[in-house]
């Protein structure tokens, strides 16, 4: 049973796959991300203009940014919103050698196909080709924190207004003291995959071999939800058994 459930918890702690809206082990992290909240800072910005919007996102590789963009699609779906939404460097796009003209062509398609069965597509092809300089730009901006922190910030923030940082869970504060809330929000993260499979274990001393270690592996993390999910993989690399 042991090896099952070692298999089952190792992946759980998959770092590449997003959650889906309402998944159970979903964690609220705002409350230790400086409070953010996609609902407010991009959702009512796209359900209460009148005009076209452009909302940039950015943050850390890893940190879920994936995970809250697919919340924030369910959210305006239920506003009546169509979203289409897809990851473009899982099919569509080399990450390594990317030219505009791939993200275009990326998000026309996946546009067209969302579009297929519920309206004709000729007029979204005409308005393409009336946004086409409009969108080249858009995918021409390089968006990373780097960009946001640095001398073409402002220039980034004129065209297309603020960009929203999806900042990684606080674990320390300034003096380098632990963060007691962001340290629990990890714990809960991991608390949740674990229980998935064994709800009745505890995180401490069963799965973990004292309260100090899982409280280790979060530091250790530096609050990096991907790190979180590849330090708990390889702990189980080297795990042969639980006492559980």
């Amino acid at each position: 049973m042991s090896e099952e459930l070692i298999t089952n918890i190792y992946n759980a702690f998959d770092p590449f796959q997003p959650l889906e809206p309402d998944d159970p082990v979903y964690v609220d992290c705002h409350q230790v991300r400086g409070d953010e909240n996609i609902f407010r800072e991009l959702g009512k910005k796209i359900i209460r203009s009148k005009q076209p919007t452009c909302q940039l996102y950015t943050g850390h590789r890893g940190v879920g940014k994936s995970t809250e963009l697919k919340r924030l699609k369910k959210h305006l779906e239920e506003k009546g919103f169509l979203v289409v939404y897809f990851a473009a460097d899982q099919e569509d796009i080399d990450s390594e050698d990317a030219q505009y003209t791939d993200i275009l062509l990326a998000c026309t398609r996946h546009i067209l196909e969302e579009l297929k069965n519920l309206a004709s597509p000729q007029p979204l092809q005409e308005w393409l080709k009336g946004r086409w300089q409009s969108l080249k730009d858009l995918a021409l901006t390089e968006v990373s924190l780097e960009t946001v922190y640095s001398n073409r910030a402002t220039q980034v923030r004129d065209n297309y207004g603020d960009c929203q940082v999806l900042p990684m869970i606080m674990v320390r504060n300034t003096d380098d003291s632990v963060y007691e809330p962001g340290l629990k929000t990890l714990k809960e993260l991991i608390g949740k995959r674990v229980g998935q499979f064994a709800p009745d274990a505890s995180l401490d001393t069963e799965i973990f071999d004292k309260s100090e270690t899982i409280e280790r592996l979060c530091l250790a993390s530096g609050g990096h939800v991907r790190e979180v999910m590849q330090l708990m993989q390889t702990a189980l690399d080297w795990t042969d058994d639980f006492h559980y």
